[in-house]
């Protein structure tokens, strides 16, 4: 029977096959590695923990100790209700490669000549372009944190390029660290599947 002589009872029966699902849809929506970091934006009370916990170091009195313990429990209250949780995912090299050249359309490339002294010939080079870059490293963060979620359970999703630049400038700079440590790391799993994959790929072909 052909798709035209089939009811519409029959064709929804067929889309509805366990034994049928939409290929092009599974490629363009492929799940890529997740994971999660925690930052704080307390800076003074990281401080004051770091401190209090080498100076118990130090303490012989019981009592002291357990005014110590008292008071790095309390700290340690008051940074969870200061500490973020960026929900990160990893971003294909094919969507890397169109933040590039998103951010090489908004800033054109400028060049300038300069004389070859071995061959006489004037050659062409592409000036630095710093804004450009910092906007495409921006892009790719932006493009890699899928939500930020406050010490209330409230939810920033897909969180705006001002949003983690303001992040990157004014947060306490080991926390910074830590968001860019975590992203490169899925940047790096990313890669190694995909060029496993390529490799697997040309073994076959």
């Amino acid at each position: 029977m052909t798709d035209d002589n089939k009811t519409v009872e029959e064709k929804v029966d067929e889309l509805q096959s366990p034994e049928s699902f939409d290929f092009l849809a599974v490629l363009n929506d492929q799940n890529q590695p997740k994971d999660e970091v925690d930052i704080c934006l307390d800076k003074a009370t990281v401080y004051e923990i770091a401190k209090l916990e080498v100076s118990k170091k130090s303490l012989t009195d019981e009592a002291d100790m357990d005014a110590a313990d008292a008071t790095l429990a309390e700290l340690k209250k008051s940074l969870a209700a200061n500490t973020y949780t960026f929900k990160l995912t990893g971003i294909s090299g094919e969507f890397r490669e169109k933040l590039a050249e998103s951010a090489k359309e908004k800033f054109k490339p400028d060049y300038e000549t300069s004389k070859n002294f071995i061959t006489g010939q004037v050659e062409k080079f592409e000036k630095p372009n710093p804004e450009r870059n910092k906007f495409l490293g921006l892009s790719v963060f932006q493009a890699s944190v899928e939500q930020i979620v406050a010490p209330d359970g409230k939810v920033i999703t897909a969180p705006e390029v001002g949003i983690i630049d303001a992040f990157l400038t004014k947060a306490p700079d080991a926390e910074v660290s830590k968001f860019i440590k975590a992203v490169e790391a899925l940047e790096v799993t990313v890669r190694q599947f995909e060029e496993a994959t390529n490799e697997d790929f040309l073994a076959k072909s």
